[in-house]
């Protein structure tokens, strides 16, 4: 139980830490925003914003379980529980 706990929170530490490392965005996003830049018919540069389809991983989640908050904060409960029932169960001495 020790070894999973220990196992557990590292995995829920290094979630934080790669949504920490990919920019701390909020809100996990399916599509992003990108400038497009065309000339139109009198010569002068427009600058306008698509969405295209990609992937930016956030502390909230989207769905149910794409997001730094559920699944980092998941791994660092199981961890806590694992810990719990680990030094609960010390035998008497």
């Amino acid at each position: 139980m020790k070894i999973a706990a220990i196992v557990l929170a590292i995995a829920g530490v290094l979630v934080f830490g790669y949504w920490a490392a990919t920019g701390q965005p909020f809100v996990t996003r399916y599509e992003l925003p990108k400038e497009v830049k065309t000339v139109d018919e009198f010569g002068d540069e427009v600058v306008t914003t698509e969405m295209v389809e990609g992937f930016e991983f956030g502390l909230m989640p989207a769905n149910l379980v794409d997001g730094a908050l559920p699944i980092g904060g998941g791994l660092l409960g199981a961890s806590a529980v694992c810990a719990f029932l680990f030094w609960k169960r010390k035998p008497n001495g």
